[in-house]
């Protein structure tokens, strides 16, 4: 196990960037920069071969118009005058009206790059690799501040985690099986995000926006084996069902939701 800490803004600025030999743990490899202070990281590759913990850059993808149909009832009423054999009367009809809905949401993606990356302070990621070829993605920026980013990355045999943290005070859960590639990517502050991937799925949580909940780390969103799901938030405020579980085929699912609670 490996667990490396930026004493201070000096340290940081002399030896800003730490790599772990190849032949530390069976071919492992660790490449991390720390910028700032008190940034802790916690690798452990010793049950793990052929492994490499390296980083990403969150970018703005381009922004995700989705359209829904939906179907409600009207409700008409005319008033029929009166006659010389029938007094006056309202009648009433019920017609159905289909509409198209439109909800553009942002979504971010990310660039891989070389090196993980904690900068700001008090930042804390702890990352565990299991069996063979797994590969770690991560970056925490915490804008200097007491409120730090915390981050919990577990991956086992050939799977693909990706985490990134913009903000202050955000917390993260990823869990990726063999074979499966998942991706917290979070923007704002005191978020927070739990997520388990099957063997095989593609897994994707999104957040832009502050005090957003998807998942948590003792509950978290459950994707299930060969699945291919990405859920989109922004706002504000917002709680997905904690613990929820998507299983779906060959076919991808999208799941938005934009919430501006207490606004």
């Amino acid at each position: 196990m490996i667990r490396l800490t930026s004493l201070s803004m000096s340290a940081a600025f002399l030896l800003p960037l730490a790599t772990v030999p190849d032949a530390v743990a069976q071919g492992n490899k660790l490449t991390i920069e720390q910028n700032g202070d008190q940034n802790t990281l916690t690798v452990d590759q010793s049950g793990a071969t052929g492994t490499k913990v390296e980083g990403l850059t969150i970018t703005d993808a381009a922004p995700q118009t989705f359209t829904e149909q939906r179907t409600r009832t009207v409700r008409e009423t005319t008033l029929i005058p009166a006659t010389d054999t029938e007094p006056e009367s309202i009648a009433e009809v019920l017609t159905e009206v289909t509409e198209t809905i439109s909800t553009t949401v942002d979504v971010l993606g990310f660039t891989p790059t070389g090196v993980a990356v904690q900068s700001g302070s008090n930042n804390v990621a702890d990352i565990s690799m299991h069996r063979q070829g797994g590969t770690v993605r991560l970056s925490q920026n915490g804008r200097n501040t007491t409120r730090p980013n915390l981050a919990t990355i577990v991956t086992t045999g050939a799977a693909t985690a990706n985490l990134g943290q913009d903000g202050l005070a955000n917390t993260a859960s990823l869990e990726v099986a063999d074979g499966g590639t998942g991706t917290i990517l979070q923007r704002g502050d005191e978020n927070t995000a739990g997520l388990k991937v099957g063997a095989g799925a593609t897994a994707l949580i999104s957040q832009v926006g502050s005090n957003l909940t998807s998942g948590t780390p003792d509950a978290p969103m459950v994707v299930g084996a060969g699945s291919n799901v990405s859920y989109m938030i922004n706002g504000s405020n917002a709680v997905t069902s904690t613990g929820a579980s998507v299983t779906s085929n060959a076919a991808a699912v999208q799941i938005i939701q934009t919430q501006n609670a207490g606004f």
